[in-house]
């Protein structure tokens, strides 16, 4: 037994480490631009953007290669990644396709950006000579406006290379490159590893200060919404299993059954209209956490928090509630089948004593099934539920993550999440084996 979990153990690191690459790439490579607001920025000439730009990419790793190694078209290049508009380096590559030098295009590129910062060309050619997409095109543009691009000499010779470059068989060949540590995962997967998080790109805060803040929101959320479904659905089961044909069990059922059907964004919605919004009742505020002060002691804080939660623990529980309560009530009417508790009633033994120390305790086992996804809901949060009220939770902040590219804390948060589900799994396996030893997680002699 020991074996297999010592090898499970063992398993965590390529699991990890493949689920690190899955999530950078995925991220990485969804389409968007994390500085899009300084691209926007109308009262900065397109050369100024273009070195702002690349100077945030530098202090950030952007302009790292993506992984240890890189695997490109010969016509093409993995430096490409340091354009930071999709649009432009797209046409740029199709230009690289076309004359099968990447390098000739790059060039090109450069003195483009050089003659617009120095004044020889307009923002106005700029922007037109960025958007050509074929080498005809350039060529038909560089002789209607042969007077205003010849002021800049090099801009001019890195069209005539264009013009005169015709390298296709590139467009066949496979380039590799080894990058070393010096790339963006080594980047990521270092700092998470040693607790050194990376800045926020959204407002280069501590991304380790942004999730620590959020986490204690979500997880004082969640513990308390699993503690309360708890309490509730487990007695409610139990009954429920031993009085099934009551009248009361029946109208539980239908409730539970109603409840577990009805989506969470749908629930806080009509509870923020009948409770909070005045148009019915006014008894609780519509959003946010209130205010708390730092000299407030923890009962002042907690009565001022208190009324802005009460709604979002029970749209974060009445889903976990009729689930428990479907797993206990199910797992325990199929205990008080089985022929061990009629052998309990036929030697005379307590009704209570059948109903919560045999059958509970053996009924209760699926529910440690549970315990794998309680960890990862610690610190992931309901999304929908905690940006409906404003809740500065792990949902809200991935949320905002997501919508403004923020990679360090998307990585950071997708990561904590992968470890706490393997953990849980891990935890799951091993308190079943503790509650029931019979149960065998692995073969002897294969494990």
């Amino acid at each position: 037994m020991l074996t297999y979990f010592i090898k499970r153990l063992f398993w965590f690191i390529p699991t990890l480490f493949l689920i690190s690459v899955f999530t950078f790439f995925l991220i990485r490579l969804s389409p968007g631009d994390p500085l899009i607001e300084i691209q926007n920025n109308d009262e900065l000439d397109q050369w100024q953007i273009e070195e702002i730009i690349s100077e945030k990419r530098n202090s950030l790793g952007l302009n790292k290669p993506y992984f240890y190694f890189s695997i490109f078209r010969k016509s093409a290049s993995d430096t490409a990644l340091r354009i930071h508009d999709s649009q432009i380096k797209n046409k740029l590559l199709g230009l690289a396709y076309q004359c099968g030098s990447w390098e000739t295009i790059n060039n090109y590129f450069n003195s483009l950006k050089i003659a617009n910062k120095n004044g020889q060309i307009s923002n106005t050619i700029y922007t037109e000579l960025i958007q050509v997409e074929t080498i005809g095109d350039l060529k038909n543009y560089l002789q209607e406006h042969q007077n205003e691009i010849s002021k800049s000499t090099s801009l001019t010779h890195s069209i005539n290379q264009i013009k005169y470059t015709s390298f296709s068989l590139n467009n066949y060949l496979l380039s590799f490159r080894f990058n070393g540590l010096n790339n963006q995962y080594h980047q990521w997967i270092s700092a998470f590893l040693t607790g050194n998080w990376s800045y926020s790109i959204r407002n280069y805060e501590l991304s380790k200060a942004k999730i620590l803040n959020a986490l204690k929101w979500t997880i004082s959320l969640s513990i308390l919404s699993i503690i309360l479904s708890f309490f509730i659905a487990v007695p409610v089961g139990v009954y429920a299993a031993n009085n099934p044909h009551k009248a009361i069990t029946k109208g539980i059922n239908a409730l539970f059954t109603a409840l577990y059907g009805v989506p969470n964004f749908w629930m806080a919605t009509i509870l923020l209209l009948l409770f909070a919004s005045g148009q019915y009742l006014n008894w609780f505020p519509l959003f946010g956490i209130g205010e708390v002060s730092k000299n407030y002691s923890l009962l002042e804080s907690i009565a001022i928090h208190a009324p802005y939660l009460v709604l979002p623990i029970i749209c974060y529980s009445y889903g976990t509630l009729a689930y428990l309560y479907r797993h206990t009530s199910t797992s325990i009417a199929n205990e008080l089948k089985k022929d061990y508790i009629k052998t309990a009633y036929s030697k005379g033994l307590n009704s209570k004593s059948i109903l919560w120390k045999h059958a509970f305790k053996n009924g209760s086992l699926p529910l440690i099934t549970l315990i794998g996804g309680l960890l990862p809901a610690l610190i992931s949060g309901s999304f929908v539920i905690e940006y409906i009220f404003s809740i500065p939770g792990m949902g809200k902040l991935s949320i905002d993550s997501f919508l403004s590219r923020d990679y360090p804390v998307i990585f950071t948060i997708s990561m904590l999440g992968a470890c706490l589900t393997l953990i849980g799994v891990f935890l799951t396996d091993l308190i079943y084996h503790l509650l029931d030893p019979r149960i065998k997680l692995y073969k002897s002699g294969i494990s």
